[in-house]
């Protein structure tokens, strides 16, 4: 049996977009799935400015005791849309 070269395109980047109110984690729960891209799958991950400037969630500390409950307290909703 011949042996067949399958080649996948895959995109050059995706985008992961954490859309929610003033003060409901999106910073730290952002910051914990870029850790998980990177440790999981070797990904290259691209923050925003805004994530660099702003260390809640950053792995040079664990969280603190309201910043869990605050993600805890928020119901995230999920979505996957291809474009």
């Amino acid at each position: 049996m011949a042996m067949i070269e399958l080649k996948i395109p895959t995109p050059d980047y995706g985008d992961i977009v954490i859309v929610g109110g003033t003060q409901i984690g999106k910073t730290i729960v952002a910051h914990k799935i870029a850790k998980m891209l990177r440790e999981e799958f070797g990904a290259q991950v691209i923050e925003s400015q805004d994530m660099r400037e702003d260390e809640a969630g950053s792995d040079a500390r664990e969280l603190a005791e309201w910043e869990r409950k605050m993600i805890k307290g928020t119901c995230w909703r999920m979505h996957e849309k291809g474009i």
